[in-house]
């Protein structure tokens, strides 16, 4: 699967359909709140779907490794600290996506986000994926850009690390694709995730 990667960053085109794409797991820490989870297995389902749905001209897909309950204490993310905290449930190996009732914008405390990709400011080289449970379907998506390689927003419509996805199925520019192969690369190199 690396072989492939390795492939893919060679020719740097931005749309090749891989034959075996790498498949990487991620785990859904779902928040809890007095009535129950914040969201349902559908809204998870949903979520990994289009972010395969996206990924899939690019090598890349997600597996569901594990859905698990996340406290309540954790369920309105309104800090950085509140961020940071949630590193102490990080697993090994796995994108680790936290999904929360509520997500504040810690540079614009009047503003709500709908996910942020989180780097631990205690815990140096842990990130992680925050989602809030009124993200689309295609916020996982971003942020998954975001985690492997591709920290800056872009301002073409269409594209999938811009606000403005349109109408089409987002895309990667040819840069963004081939960060993004150099980040998988990278990881599983370094052990950081592990290919399912």
């Amino acid at each position: 699967m690396v072989g492939l990667l390795t492939l893919l960053l060679s020719r740097g085109f931005a749309h090749a359909v891989a034959q075996t794409p790498v498949t990487l797991a991620v785990v859904f820490h779902v928040a809890r709140a007095p009535d129950g989870p914040v969201v349902d297995a559908a809204f998870l389902s949903e979520r990994l779907a289009r972010a395969n749905q996206i990924f899939a001209a690019y090598g890349v897909a997600f597996s569901l490794r594990a859905t698990v309950a996340l406290g309540a204490e954790h369920a309105a993310v309104e800090t950085r600290d509140d961020r940071d905290a949630l590193d102490s449930q990080l697993e090994r190996g796995v994108i680790n996506c936290f999904v929360v009732r509520s997500l504040r914008d810690v540079d614009d405390p009047t503003q709500v986000r709908r996910g942020v990709h989180w780097h631990s400011r205690t815990h140096p080289g842990a990130h992680y994926v925050i989602l809030s449970s009124i993200a689309a379907s295609g916020v996982l998506a971003h942020e998954l850009g975001h985690f492997l390689g591709n920290p800056e927003h872009d301002q073409a419509a269409g594209n999938l690390m811009s606000y403005d996805w349109g109408t089409e199925l987002p895309v990667l520019n040819a840069t963004q694709a081939r960060r993004l192969a150099q980040a998988v690369s990278g990881y599983l190199r370094r052990h950081e995730l592990q290919a399912e």
